[in-house]
């Protein structure tokens, strides 16, 4: 989900384009082409945490 999506919460929700659909479309590419997760972190709240702020690892060699 892009960051967008998630800061997108409680009153005054604004609408989102297809910016936030390609950036979901190139991690999912990400995963199926090289095998992990570039937002993954130690546990779900580092996940999410991770990719609310974008913090993409592009180095690290975690398994999905």
């Amino acid at each position: 989900m892009a960051p967008e999506v998630i800061d997108n919460t409680g009153e005054g929700k604004k609408n989102y384009g297809c910016k936030c659909d390609l950036f979901s479309f190139g991690i999912i590419a990400h995963m199926l082409l090289l095998g992990f997760n570039p937002l993954k972190g130690d546990s779900y709240d580092e996940t999410f945490l991770r990719n609310k702020a974008c913090d993409i690892d592009l180095n690290k060699k975690n398994i999905v």
